[in-house]
């Protein structure tokens, strides 16, 4: 029970780490502490800023958690390993050690590969390394409890050094280059493919270099591809309709032909009179706006597609999805794609 007119110098401590952090992501943007009465895990709301003229521009959104002590960052449940995996910020690690005047901060993508290989584990831990170089493809994986090896941090550096305005620029492209790749991660998650893409290798305190991807996931089937089988179709039905209206009537019919086959009606726009040409080129009834089966529509489209499946072997060969115009109901983003 607390005393009146005194406070908890252990938590005390922590709060000046946190001030000490703020103090340097303030310097790349904004940095915005979480009320103690409204944390739930992450102490810090911040944005990488670009100053254009007498203006700076946030155009970096990121979160960190603050630790006071060089040890794991640890998630003792189910839930808290859920939440940590589907987080949809960036999301980064900073050590402050007060004695030695030193800060580290660490990347976190790690965590896209609890969500892209369920079943989650009951806990979870995030280590962080010391090394100067490291690779972000490494964990020790069970099912009662997965450990995440951080490995190198992306930033080391002393109270004195970020007082550098070299440093700073050098930070703000650091943060922002893996926090583009924590974003196409949660995209990812969010049009449901189970899969996690990284860079194989980094050194601590340099810019971020094109050394080559890293990936892995679990490799679904049947009503686990789902979503991202919707996805894929809303995002083909959009450029279907765009490069049939602009006259790429080629390319057009090879993605009307995937879109037919991974949906038995797609909803299409600018394709129907490409739809409609391709029926008389092939020497079929044109199909008449409002007078025809939605089938009719089609006809041309599975003409091609019957003469490609001659071409495959038999046990290649499947059948095309039926056409119904209620054959899909309006797209949702997946479930749980953001938590």
């Amino acid at each position: 029970m607390g005393q009146t007119g005194s406070f908890a110098p252990n938590f005390h401590q922590g709060k000046r780490s946190e001030y000490l952090a703020q103090y340097f992501f303030s310097s790349l943007g904004t940095a915005v502490p979480v009320p103690m009465s409204e944390d739930f895990g992450l102490d810090l709301h911040c944005t990488i800023a670009d100053v254009v003229g007498q203006r700076a521009w946030p155009r970096c959104f990121f979160t960190v958690q603050v630790k006071s002590e060089f040890k794991p960052w640890q998630f003792q449940s189910e839930e808290s390993v859920r939440w940590v995996s589907v987080q949809p910020f960036p999301m980064f690690l900073c050590i402050v050690e007060k004695k030695e005047g030193r800060v580290r901060v660490y990347q976190t993508l790690g965590r896209h590969h609890v969500q892209a290989n369920p079943p989650l584990p009951s806990q979870l831990e995030l280590v962080p390394g010391e090394e100067s170089k490291g690779t972000v493809y490494q964990w020790n994986w069970h099912k009662e409890k997965a450990q995440i090896q951080l490995n190198a941090p992306i930033l080391d550096f002393t109270l004195a050094q970020f007082l550098d305005d070299s440093f700073t620029e050098l930070a703000k492209d650091v943060i922002a280059a893996w926090s583009e790749w924590d974003k196409a991660n949660t995209q990812m998650r969010g049009s449901g493919v189970f899969q996690l893409k990284v860079p194989t290798s980094y050194r601590t305190n340099e810019r971020l270099a094109p050394t080559g991807v890293a990936s892995g996931g679990a490799m679904l089937t049947g009503e686990g591809l789902r979503p991202a089988i919707e996805n894929v179709i809303q995002n083909l039905e959009y450029v279907a309709d765009c490069v049939c209206l602009h006259g790429d009537k080629g390319l057009g019919v090879r993605m009307l032909l995937l879109i037919r086959r991974l949906q038995g009606s797609p909803h299409l726009l600018g394709a129907f009179p490409i739809l409609k040409e391709l029926c008389g080129h092939l020497g079929l009834p044109r199909p008449v706006s409002g007078s025809n089966p939605l089938s009719d529509y089609f006809a041309g489209l599975d003409k091609i597609d019957a003469a490609i499946e001659a071409s495959l072997p038999a046990e290649w060969r499947s059948e095309l999805p039926p056409v119904s115009s209620s054959a899909t109901g309006p797209w949702r983003p997946p479930k749980d794609a953001f938590f």
